[in-house]
């Protein structure tokens, strides 16, 4: 029976072992992604005060829309 659970808690040790490695490659994943993200997302030297903030695209299209309605109306 000792036998029996002892077999058991290695079984479960190694799950658990095999969980935390996963998850330790999810977090590994997710903070390459947010670092690709975070570059992507980073101002140019020459990037216009306008576009600073704008985060999606269209954020960026509605600024552009804007900046043009201001220049052809004056």
């Amino acid at each position: 029976h000792l036998e029996n659970e002892n077999l058991d808690c290695v079984e479960k040790k190694k799950i658990a072992l095999d969980e935390v490695l996963l998850e330790r490659r999810r977090v590994a994943d997710l903070t390459e992604e947010f670092n690709r993200l975070n570059a992507a997302m980073a101002l140019v030297s020459d990037e216009h005060l306008a576009a600073a903030g704008l985060i999606t695209r269209a954020e960026l299209v509605g600024k552009i829309a804007e900046l043009t309605g201001d220049v052809v109306e004056g």
